[in-house]
């Protein structure tokens, strides 16, 4: 076991634009009473709040943040432990950081499985209820009944491929096998053993997930885009969830060649449902809108999209059978508690020696 003074003169800099529970200070305080905490407020999400001043993060030893790291190293020059706020690191990778040394870079993976989740959930069976068409009868004033009878298709049977089952996949994976469907996992690496198919140093809420791999009926493996179009020609989905995140592999992942593959797997006259939560450039945009217009696949709900944020101007908003949200589906108003979880646990982790959850793969970007 490595002592508390493994704290002993070190600082821990928060820089985030969220209020942090006195609480998790008193628990943070009781791990590693020596240890100093300075908060330093900012000012956005977004990179234009992120701070220039060059002495803003110059004696950070620890440092959890938003979603940004200094560019420089000089910047930074004692930092050895960074937690992101978020899971995708798509947005830290070329800094020196990342690249120069081999210091922990920890994400906040596993925070949004459960509300990512009820938006999949929420999204898949708003279009098999045909939602928006009652929503808008509503409006009306207007009574019908027709649109339910023989136009609904449950969830029973119906294949589910999650595309990425790490913590954000297994929850789906949870919530599927609970409505009676088929789960078909797809990984960048083989998970052919029970052990493999454990998730091991990652965070998961409490009652939720799938941490040792159980719930899949089908589990597939590949790392090329060409490994993935075998796949889909296989699967035979009724619902695509890409829950990935954006690496030069899965960068224009989907397209109009995978939708074509999709719809001619499935059974005749059953077009498939995409639903992105990974991030936008994994589809070609272009591409979707053409496959949606054209009756390729049955519709889509995108979370995330290619640009973003999306112009209002842009052909996707009018895409027939797409719906789209503004990148909001992780938020919870359980997300801090969670995120200042990962952060606590990895300070003990610290102090006793062991490894740190939620530890970023620099070989692989995730």
């Amino acid at each position: 076991m490595v002592s508390e003074d493994c704290f002993a003169g070190k600082k821990l800099v928060i820089a985030v634009t969220y209020q942090i529970d006195p609480k998790a200070i008193e628990e943070i305080k009781a791990i590693a009473p020596s240890l100093t905490i300075e908060f330093k407020p900012i000012k956005s999400w977004y990179p234009e709040g992120f701070p220039t001043d060059r002495d803003f993060f110059i004696d950070a030893d620890f440092l959890l943040t938003l979603r940004y790291l200094p560019a420089t190293l000089d910047l930074a020059p004692k930092l050895q432990y960074a937690q992101l706020s978020q899971s995708g690191v798509d947005s830290v990778v070329n800094t020196e950081y990342v690249t120069k040394t081999d210091y922990p870079l920890c994400n906040a993976s596993g925070v949004h499985g459960p509300q990512i989740c009820e938006y999949v959930f929420m999204e898949i069976l708003n279009h098999n209820h045909h939602a928006h068409y009652l929503m808008e009868n509503q409006r009306k004033g207007f009574f019908e009944l027709t649109v339910t009878e023989g136009g609904v298709e449950d969830l029973t049977d119906a294949r589910i491929g999650v595309i990425g089952y790490g913590s954000i996949g297994r929850q789906i994976g949870r919530v599927a096998k609970a409505h009676g469907m088929k789960v078909i996992a797809y990984t960048s690496s083989p998970r052919t053993t029970p052990e493999s198919r454990v998730e091991n140093n990652m965070y998961v809420p409490s009652n939720t997930g799938d941490p040792q791999g159980l719930l899949p009926d089908e589990w597939h493996h590949g790392k090329t885009k060409e490994d993935f179009d075998n796949f889909l020609a296989l699967a035979k989905l009724d619902y695509l969830v890409m829950a990935l995140p954006l690496t030069p592999i899965t960068n224009g992942m989907l397209g109009k060649k995978q939708f074509e593959i999709m719809t001619s797997g499935v059974n005749q006259g059953k077009k498939p449902m995409l639903v992105n939560i990974g991030r936008g450039p994994i589809v070609k945009t272009m591409e979707l809108i053409d496959a949606l217009n054209n009756d390729v696949i049955g519709a889509a709900a995108l979370d995330v999209t290619d640009p973003e944020p999306l112009p209002s101007d842009h052909p996707l908003w009018k895409t027939k059978n797409c719906t789209i949200s503004p990148h909001r589906s992780g938020k919870s108003n359980k997300y801090v508690e969670r995120v200042l979880e990962i952060l606590i646990q990895n300070l003990k982790n610290m102090k006793d020696g062991k490894p740190l959850i939620n530890t970023v793969s620099r070989h692989k970007g995730y």
